[in-house]
């Protein structure tokens, strides 16, 4: 019997192994889905009515979509927003100034506790990814 539970159990951590890394991936293609629809992203209670908002608090949940070996890693790692400020927002494109204004208010502002600090930082930190690598500069 013992034997039977351990092969079982193995087998389950290893199907779990395999199937968790593809239920958190992130993906581009979806964050610029949200980028050039907000209306898409689903409604947080927060957010008040404000599709922007919404899409910006689903945005933040795709932040694995930053390389390990990127820079902005190290804010999220560790919830720095003032460092993240103090380095610049570097937002450009009108979408991504849209998707940050009322969020800001919302989660850095009138923050309510850390976790909607670090909630900002990571949506910020997607943001600036995307302008760094989708709409930047010749």
């Amino acid at each position: 019997m013992n034997k039977y539970i351990k092969t079982c159990l193995q087998s389950g951590v290893i199907a779990a192994c395999l199937a968790l890394p593809g239920l958190s991936h992130a993906d581009m293609t979806q964050i610029m889905a949200l980028i050039n629809d907000p209306s898409a992203a689903p409604a947080v209670k927060r957010c008040e009515g404000n599709i922007n908002c919404n899409a910006f608090v689903a945005l933040s949940k795709q932040w694995q979509v930053i390389p390990k070996d990127d820079p902005l890693r190290y804010f999220i790692y560790s919830g720095d927003l003032n460092a993240l400020i103090r380095e610049g927002k570097d937002l450009h494109e009108q979408k991504l100034l849209d998707l940050d204004d009322f969020a800001y208010q919302v989660f850095d502002y009138h923050a309510e506790n850390f976790n909607d600090r670090w909630l900002y930082v990571k949506g910020l930190c997607v943001l600036k990814y995307v302008q760094r690598t989708q709409f930047a500069k010749p």
